[in-house]
């Protein structure tokens, strides 16, 4: 089903950024298995390395357009361009962030750690320390297990945390 969403949502032309965790505990085991899912997945992939990221085959690095630990790039949020940030990791003060960029981010999925990441960033923001962070973890609502554009990601983390307790 994720497979099947996946390639609803995304062309052959498309550059996707998978911020982690892409496969878990990839291995000699689950390798060929793997592999048939990556070959499958339609689009151009840049992975940026989760902690849960063991690679060390050279067929599956060469699906990727690049694997790297970070990674920078310019989109459009809002009708105006902005740089987004991508990492695993949640980082509060990342690069520009007083500047209208914008962070994505993975690793603490649906988790206390993951509420902790929203808390500090609704207390920077309230204190004048403009924060933009968006935990794209496809198990939450805002992704629905598919990849979105980061207005699809904006737009719906922005209602799913206007419905939240939080």
């Amino acid at each position: 089903d994720i497979l099947k969403r996946w390639n609803e949502n995304v062309t052959n032309a498309d550059h996707v950024y998978i911020c982690g965790d892409m496969i878990w505990k990839f291995n000699d085991n689950n390798k060929d298995e793997a592999m048939r899912i990556l070959k499958e997945m339609n689009g151009n992939l840049h992975l940026i390395l989760g902690n849960h990221d063991k690679i060390q085959s050279n067929v599956f690095k060469k699906r990727f357009e690049e694997i790297v630990n970070y990674k920078k790039v310019t989109d459009v949020l809002n009708g105006n361009q902005v740089q987004v940030i991508m990492s695993h990791y949640y980082m509060p003060f990342y690069e520009r962030h007083y500047h209208d960029s914008v962070l994505i981010h993975g690793h603490s999925h649906v988790t206390e750690e993951a509420k902790l990441e929203r808390q500090i960033s609704a207390y920077l923001n309230k204190h004048g320390f403009p924060v933009q962070a968006y935990n794209v973890g496809c198990m939450y609502p805002y992704m629905d297990y598919a990849p979105k554009t980061l207005q699809q990601i904006h737009d719906g983390y922005n209602l799913w945390i206007g419905d939240s307790d939080e």
